[in-house]
């Protein structure tokens, strides 16, 4: 099999430096995926080092790591699109903290599943630097000219800058007054082919162990808090939602709770309600030794909802936190 070709570019990172930095992502602290997202990650370096780039396309992963069948039609079933967006943001994340300093860069381009991989040039960064300081001097000789205008001029010069700063704040003002009519305009539902409806049903639980019924709501009342702070979703509680607008995507979000020694397991899923195809559900598990129940709900309902929104959240521009699935 044909691998990497060789090359004289200091930019790219030959493969025995990517894979040594895949293991080292891989092993951080700092990267929060659960193992099959891993999995993907370290399947698609794997793939693109061994020359076989051109052929991760989502039904290649679907079958290899999400273990679908033949059958797969990556428009109804999002698994691949979902944990590659996760897949994005922790990169992103891991780079900014403990991978602040590491010599090769991997990401996954937007647009496709190929990742790309890059070496980190000190002296680029050297140079930066030397130009900031450039700059910086540049200012401060510019400053040393200004001193020499008239006295006449200064004063021209900071009239117009106060009138210019008080023009900017009549303009906030008014844009404060906006901001906070639309608020209350986004409280009744939005009309538009973009809104979907998520209709969370109370979680139930499972087995003949004691869960108090407040842990329930409390769960399901967080998926509830996370998803409400995404626009273009509405959400909705009980059997059938608020808009009786057929033309609406609406999906239902159930799950059930199960108490095992010390151990809560959440499992969850999304079920579109035109066809009740399940096209994502997942599962939670937390250690409940020494950890707050009010934390263990709020962690566990962060993560479901951030879950969930991930594929509306990148259609909008809403970050979403990753949450990790065993707490």
């Amino acid at each position: 099999m044909k691998g990497l070709a060789a090359t004289n570019d200091p930019t790219v990172a030959p493969p025995e430096e990517v894979r040594d930095q895949l293991e080292r992502i891989l092993a951080s602290p700092d990267f929060i995926l659960p193992d099959r997202t891993r999995g993907f990650l370290r399947f698609i370096v794997e793939e693109t080092l061994d020359g076989r780039a051109k052929y991760l396309k989502a039904v290649t992963i679907a079958q290899c790591i999400f273990k679908r069948n033949a059958s797969f039609d990556a428009q109804n079933d999002p698994c691949v699109r979902i944990a590659a967006s996760h897949l994005r943001r922790a990169l992103e994340r891991y780079y900014l903290t403990g991978g602040e300093a590491d010599p090769i860069l991997i990401s996954v381009p937007g647009g496709g599943y190929v990742p790309r991989f890059e070496r980190r040039l000190v002296e680029s960064s050297r140079h930066t630097q030397t130009g900031s300081q450039t700059s910086s001097n540049a200012v401060a000789d510019t400053s040393e000219e200004r001193a020499t205008i008239p006295a006449k001029r200064e004063t021209r010069l900071l009239s117009r800058i106060m009138l210019g700063a008080l023009a900017i704040l009549i303009a906030a003002v008014i844009l404060a007054a906006i901001v906070e009519h639309n608020y209350f305009a986004r409280a009744t539902p939005p009309s538009g082919d973009r809104v979907t409806i998520i209709v969370v049903k109370p979680f139930e639980k499972i087995g003949d162990a004691t869960i108090a019924r407040d842990v329930l709501s409390g769960i399901t009342d967080e998926i509830v808090v996370g998803l409400t702070k995404f626009k273009e979703i509405q959400v909705a509680t009980g059997e059938m939602p608020y808009s009786q607008d057929k033309a609406l995507p609406t999906f239902m979000l159930e799950g059930s709770v199960r108490l095992r020694d010390y151990d809560l397991r959440t499992t969850a899923r999304l079920i579109r309600k035109q066809d009740g195809a399940v096209v994502w559900a997942s599962d939670y598990t937390v250690g409940m030794a020494g950890k707050s129940m009010l934390n263990v709900e709020a962690a566990i309902g962060r993560s479901i909802s951030a879950a969930v929104a991930a594929p509306f959240a990148a259609r909008v521009g809403v970050p979403v936190r990753q949450v990790p699935r065993s707490l």
